[in-house]
Parts: structure tokens; sequence; C-alpha cells
């Protein structure tokens, strides 16, 4: 049977309050349910803010059904009739006489909370718990949590308020919040997204982490499992193409061995349509970032008490550290296919053989702005030519265009991209000669379709019809060239990487460098974007050790070695590099 609370304005003394509450559940006409089994904390009720005080107070109930009785009032006690003057019947809950008895029935509490806004009562009750221990447990958590601000009989799931945080993120920028709902969809959502949001602790994030190492296993697995699949499927192929057609017993056998061969690539390609990507490192730092911004703001309105995901530690995910395409290095790619690092740069001559072969290329502009200056390529998409001052030889980033599942959007730039930056000589020239043909290409255009205008987006990198390109086209384009030539691989980000380690070797600060690349600060730059090429780390070596002086010597005495410098190549030189290419620039 419930007990009733009472809120007090004027509280008596602890002591005479107690012996009150002990007298009343003591007193012979109080159910026998009462007497036995509502139960008081130990320590006498404490009083907190908002006017009222704590009391553990818990209490059995059961499913059970029999007679009913008046429980207050003037017919306490007395038989509940209905219209037939016959006694009613219905659950006993906390009067039933067999609650004494040992695993009958689910202990439950009752307890007050801090008053609401205005003075109103605000009650917690929850049942179910196998033991009183539990139930008393589980109502000191929930005032704790109502003290805190959260709402204790909240059941927000972890799911559910996952994704009202991502909607309510309307600052964030497209892409930023594509791979926040990729965290959420892939990772939080399956994993722990039933739990609770105000019960949510450290080890559920834990099991979290290593659920996901447990489906990385299953999926290098199958990776393994399609290799072997893959060379059995060639292996076929090889047999079938080995067996003599003349005969028809060579015939058959070829038959028969193609039929093998099919039966391989159908498997084979059903399970590479299974395959799924590791879950690296790197990833699980984001998602565990995305997790703690999402509770870090769950504590600010008060929805959790704290931001658990602080307290979970993964591996360490370090940098790739970018290494330079040495000839050693180009060697043992070119015998083994392997790259030394996932982030390759090319050397001054490689990044210079590359923009000679490509001079004839439609995006040569575009490729020299890229691997001299650092440009990001959803900036150079979307660089128009209003930003563009030839005559004081700048350009001003103030724009980007972003892809989200190959859709695009233009946005701002954060604060630090937005940028001005100085060009040289041949890229102002560049220029010219690009905006001189983009206004031919539209007058032709034009001239030649009547029934569809040149589209004057106003963009500095336009295809024939004015169009703007796509960043992802850049990408697709730029490996294709670089297959074609037979150059060592690189990302075209790694222009961007490159076009720091030229600033450096050009002696530029690190500030320079950052600003030039628009970073927030020199930290990111210095760890991740500087790169020393090998001829101007040998120069600085020989220059150490003429500085000291020396009576005897292995060598001769050492004079400064100034770092090596690309010299142009001759005419002739480029036109053999053009020659290389014209067929991939029609390309």
């Amino acid at each position: 049977m419930a007990i009733s609370r009472h809120a007090h304005s004027h509280p008596a003394p602890i002591t005479a309050l107690v012996s009150e509450m002990q007298g009343k559940m003591d007193h012979p006409d109080a159910p026998l349910a009462h007497r036995n089994h509502t139960k008081w904390s130990a320590q006498p009720p404490t009083l907190a803010h908002g006017g009222h005080m704590f009391e553990d107070k818990t209490y059995k109930r059961c499913g059970c059904e029999g007679p009913l009785f008046h429980r207050r009032g003037a017919y306490k006690g007395q038989p509940m009739l209905d219209e037939d003057g016959n006694q009613k019947t219905g659950r006993l809950e906390a009067a039933c006489s067999q609650l004494s008895q040992r695993g009958h029935g689910t202990w439950y509490y009752s307890i007050e909370l801090p008053l609401k806004v205005g003075g109103k009562r605000n009650r917690a009750v929850e049942g179910g718990f196998r033991t009183q221990k539990r139930a008393a447990a589980e109502a000191k958590k929930a005032y704790n949590l109502a003290l805190a601000g959260v709402d204790p009989r909240s059941k927000l799931t972890l799911r559910a308020y996952m994704t009202d945080w991502l909607d309510g993120k309307e600052d964030l920028a497209k892409s930023t919040a594509d791979k926040y709902g990729q965290h959420i969809r892939d990772f939080i959502e399956p994993y722990i997204g039933h739990v609770e949001l105000v019960d949510l602790r450290p080890d559920h994030i834990r099991e979290m982490f290593t659920a996901i190492a447990d489906e990385n296993s299953a999926r290098d697995a199958h990776h393994a499992r399609v290799e072997a699949l893959t060379e059995d499927c060639e292996a076929k192929q090889a047999l079938w193409k080995q067996i003599p057609r003349g005969t028809r017993a060579g015939q058959a056998k070829r038959a028969e061995a193609r039929r093998a061969w099919d039966e391989a690539k159908m498997v084979l390609r059903d399970e590479r349509k299974k395959l799924k990507r590791l879950t690296g490192p790197v990833t699980q730092h984001r998602i565990l970032a995305t997790l703690s911004s999402a509770l870090e703001d769950a504590v600010s309105n008060e929805k959790a008490t704290r931001n658990w995901a602080s307290l979970v530690n993964l591996t360490p995910a370090p940098r790739p550290r970018a290494l330079v395409w040495t000839p050693g290095r180009v060697a043992e790619w070119r015998r083994t296919g392997q790259k030394p690092s996932p982030v390759m740069l090319w050397t001054p001559e490689q990044t210079g053989e590359f923009l000679d072969a490509t001079h004839d290329d439609r995006l040569h502009a575009l490729w020299h702005l890229l691997g001299l200056r650092g440009l990001r390529r959803g900036e150079a998409c979307a660089l128009p030519w209003s930003e563009v001052d030839l005559d004081a030889r700048t350009i001003h980033i103030s724009r980007q265009i972003v892809t989200v599942s190959y859709e695009t959007f233009h946005e701002d730039p954060k604060a630090d991209s937005i940028r001005t930056i100085s060009i040289d000589r041949e890229t102002v020239e560049l220029l010219r000669l690009l905006r001189e043909q983009q206004l031919a290409e539209q007058e032709a255009w034009n001239a030649g379709h009547k029934d569809q205008a040149w589209q004057d987006s106003g963009a500095v990198f336009t295809k024939e019809d004015g169009s703007m390109y796509h960043p992802d086209y850049l990408t697709h384009r730029f490996l294709h060239l670089v297959e074609k030539m037979d150059l060592p691989p690189i990302t075209l980000h790694g222009l961007r990487h490159g076009a720091a380690g030229i600033a450096n070797a050009a002696g530029m600060t690190l500030k320079d460098i950052s600003d030039l690349l628009g970073h927030s600060g020199i930290q990111i730059t210095g760890d991740t974007y500087t790169t020393v090429f090998p001829q101007f780390k040998q120069a600085q070596a020989e220059a150490s050790l003429s500085v000291v002086p020396r009576a005897r010597r292995v060598t001769e005495a050492a004079e400064p070695v100034t770092p090596p410098v690309a010299t142009p190549s001759t005419h002739r030189e480029r036109a053999k590099a053009r020659r290389k290419v014209r067929v991939l620039a029609a390309s």
C-alpha cells in the first residue's frame, strides 16, 4: 500500500519527525503490510534545498488479487462494496498478507524530489526491484540526479538524444554534420543506442569499442577469404587457358574448366559485395570525439551529470608522417608496388616534372596553383575571378565547395582559412591566359549553342560550357595523369603537403606557411605539413660541419654548401615532356 507523503513548510525537529513516522507505522490499525514491509533508512531524513527532506522509503507490492478494503478515510479497514453491496476484488498490491514471505512481490521506492517551479510537489516512484537494498540505492541515485538538475524519470535513450542533438547543430559545416551522422548511424546507435542517457557509463562506451574491434577481426578474416578466392579464380582461369582446343577430349576439358572458372567468379563476386572497410584507430578516435561533444552538451543542458566519454582512453592514433619519394623509395615501390607511408610527397624535381608534362592540360593553371600555393581542392573549385587581382598578384580565399555523398555545397571557410595569398609571376601569366581562353570559349559556345547559353558561374576554373568542376573530378583527373605519367603515386592533397615543403625550402617561416595554408595555428603546420627535402637536409649537415674549426680532418675542410636549386628545363626537354602527356590531356 502506498504511503502518503507530506511536504513540510515548517519541519519539526528531526527526532520528533522520525518518532511520529514510526508511531504511525506501528499503530494496531495500520495494515499488516505497512507495519512489516514499509521501511525507512537507518539515518533520519535530511533537509535539502527546496523546502523538503530526502526520505529513503521503500515498500513491497505484488500482483495478487483478493478482497479489497478501504485504506484511508472514515471507512478505513472496512470492505469496499460495489453497487450491489458485494465486496470488490482486485489487486492487493501492498496490502497482500503474503508479502512477508521471502521472494513474494517486488520492492518499490517513493521519494520526494526538489520542488518544481512554483513550489509544486515533485515525486518519483519506481519499482520492480528484487531486493530492498537495490530499491534504496536506486532511490538515492534518483535523488542525486534530481539535485544535479537531471530528471531521474527520463527514459530518453542515447539513440534519441544523439538524433535530436545532431538535428539541433545547425551551425555545423555540411561535411562535419555528415561525419557526425555516420558515426551515430554506424556505431553509436547500433552498439549503445538503447542505453538510457541517465544510465550511460564509461563501461558502455568501452564495450562499444570492444565490439568494433571484434567486427574488425571478422572483416579482416573476410578480406583474407576474398584474397584466397581471387587467387583461386585466377588459377582456374589460367588452367582453362592452358587446355588445348584441338581434340574433342580437349574441348570437353575446356568446357569443364570454364564452368569451374565461372562458378569461382560468381562466388568471388558475391563475397566482394560483402567487403567492408576496417574501422581504424583514427576513425575510432573521431567516433569518441563525436560522442564526447554530444555528452558535453547534455551536461550543459542538464540531461546528464557527467561527460562519461572523457573517461574512456583509446589506443593512440598518431598522424602518419609524410615521406618524400627518394630514389631508393621509388625503386622499392616499382619492385613491390607498396608505398612506404600513406602520405607520400614528391620532391621539387618530381613536382616540376609533373607541371612540365601537364603544360598543355586544361587544368594546368590549377595544378600549378595547388602545387606551389597549397590550396585545397574545394577552395580552387570555388575561386571566383572577383577574388583574383592579377595586378597586385594576389588571390583571396573566401569560398569553398564541399561534397557530401557527391552532392556539392557552397560554404564559407573557417575564419582561419579565409586568407589572401600572394602568387608568383608565372601563376599570374597562367591565369591571364586562362581568362582569355575562357572568354573565347564563352563566345564560341554561345555561337554554337543557341538553345543553351554559356554558364556564367564567375569561377576561375570552368568547363567548356562555363560550369564549375566537381571537386571529386579533380581528384580522379589528377590520379589518372599521375598513373599515365608513371610518376610515384601521391594524392591530390599530397600537392598541398608538397607546397608546404617547398615553402619551407624557400625560407618561409612556420608562421608564414601556416598563414599560406589557412591553419588555425602553427602546431598542425609543424606536426603534419612541413617536410625538409633530402637535398636541403644534406646542405644543412655540411653547413654544420663547416662551423666547427678543426686542425685534423679525415676530409678536406668543407665549405658551406648552398642548397641546390632546380634549374628550369630546356625548351627541348619541355617539348618532350609535353608530347608525353598530350594524349592524356585530350582524354
